[in-house]
């Protein structure tokens, strides 16, 4: 994972419990450690990666990592269907963020483990 990490931790934020149940376990498969939260308080540059679920608004994260400062994590925006899948970059806190559909995720996770390996 990203250098800038104070511990590899990646947060899990959504309000789903099911979708939360399915990361969890996938993150635990590849051995991550995670926290699981359904509040934008707990958005914070010290985590390695941000996987925010359909629930959860880019923009809002967006505006917890500017109030933060710091080198923002990469963020997987997870949504049901990507028509655009290009990354995104935050004009303002530079945080890139990555649509993705969900069921693509196994494999995004692998190809960024194996990249910071």
């Amino acid at each position: 994972m990203p250098g800038h990490c104070v511990s590899p931790t990646v947060l899990v934020l959504t309000d789903d419990p099911a979708l939360r149940d399915i990361l969890s376990t996938s993150l635990l498969e590849r051995g991550l450690r995670y926290q699981a939260s359904d509040s934008y308080d707990d958005v914070d540059i010290n985590f390695c990666l941000i996987i925010a679920g359909p629930d959860k608004s880019a923009t809002e994260i967006g505006f917890r990592l500017r109030e933060i400062g710091g080198i923002p994590p990469c963020i997987l925006l997870l949504r049901n269907e990507t028509t655009d899948a290009n990354p995104i970059r935050c004009c303002r806190c530079k945080t890139l963020f990555l649509p993705m559909d969900i069921f693509h995720l196994p494999q995004a996770l692998d190809q960024l483990l194996a990249f910071h390996d």
